[in-house]
């Protein structure tokens, strides 16, 4: 089997798995948080830096990047670079009454970019954790979750992960 037809394969099964890529939608009015979740490793960081410039030098639109990964310190220090580069506000977030205050003061952005920490599905405590901060953004803000997974993931572990995320 070639390497292009073992591609297609695996990305067809993905689209049966979680459906077809959508684009990122503005919030009907105010900002929108896009909260980024997912295993250890799987590139969390990297793609909010890539969608963060796509949206900010393409599109024009006020963007703030915010972490609330305090497990990995190169975490919080490659997305300030990210941020200093794109010229844009960072803030680490420590607490959920952080998140409020980092809601109220991003408001009149159109994009709050959230990085979370990667965690094993097992883990309850991490996993409450994150879900405390999402229910904070979505209380405040019209915001979408979007599960980061690496394409390289055997397809069973792709499924199990994701009905652990769900």
């Amino acid at each position: 089997i070639s390497l292009d037809n073992a591609l297609v394969a695996v990305y067809q099964k993905m689209v049966l798995k979680f459906g077809r890529s959508e684009t990122i939608q503005p919030a009907q009015d105010g900002a929108k948080a896009l909260v980024f979740i997912g295993p250890t490793g799987v590139g969390k960081t990297t793609t909010i830096a890539k969608l963060a410039s796509k949206l900010r030098i393409e599109e024009k639109k006020k963007v703030a990047l915010i972490t609330v990964d305090t497990y990995r310190i190169a975490a919080a220090e490659q997305l300030r670079t990210y941020a200093a580069i794109m010229e844009t506000p960072f803030r680490v977030v420590y607490s959920l009454e952080e998140m409020e205050q980092a809601v109220n003061d991003f408001r009149d952005y159109d994009y709050l970019m959230v990085d979370t920490a990667g965690h094993s599905v097992r883990n309850e405590e991490q996993k409450t954790n994150i879900m405390n901060f999402i229910k904070v953004l979505s209380k405040n803000l019209e915001s979408d979750n979007y599960l980061v997974l690496s394409a390289t993931t055997k397809c069973r572990d792709l499924i199990e992960i994701t009905d652990e995320y769900s």
